[in-house]
């Protein structure tokens, strides 16, 4: 059993035997290995070996390369960054339309935390308190960006202004 080793271009090879395989074949003509998995490959830019990333030598030709190794960062924060870059580049109206459906769910576990007991309603309005806070943060921080565009905007049409004088 062998990988199919695709290059940036999108052409796959058996490396087993480094044959031009289809991208979706199975099997390798050339010598028949079963290609279990696809893999990230690029050519060796001496010997144009195809070399599986992250191969820290060429297999052919000795070259060394310089391997870098990606920390593994935790899921969780990966997700509530990438989350805030999408809150980000929202425009204000879809932020507008965010929050009230934020807003919305928050009341919603509002209302169903009516029928819990007390310490579980404590904990539903420290969420919710929370909630708001955070909804409180993000307008605050898209009215300072909004508060910025207009002021670089007022400045370009100053500028605009200034030329056609």
């Amino acid at each position: 059993m062998a990988s199919k080793g695709v290059v940036r271009t999108g052409e796959a090879y058996c490396l087993s035997c480094f044959q031009l395989v289809d991208r979706d074949a199975g099997r390798c003509p050339g010598c028949y290995s079963e290609l279990v998995e696809e893999v990230k490959a690029f050519r060796c830019p001496k010997c144009e070996q195809i070399i599986t990333l992250g191969e820290p030598q060429c297999p052919k030709c000795g070259l060394k390369f310089k391997v870098k190794t990606l920390k593994q960062t935790e899921p969780a924060h990966d997700d509530q960054f990438l989350m805030k870059l999408i809150e980000w580049g929202k425009s204000p109206e879809e932020a507008h339309v965010e929050e009230g459906r934020a807003m919305e769910k928050t009341v919603s576990q509002v209302e169903t935390a009516s029928a819990e007991s007390p310490a579980g309603q404590l904990e539903r309005l420290a969420q919710l308190k929370v909630s708001i806070n955070e909804l409180m943060q993000n307008r605050s921080e898209m009215l300072e960006r909004m508060e910025k565009r207009m002021e670089a905007e007022k400045t370009r049409l100053e500028r605009i202004a200034s030329m056609t004088d």
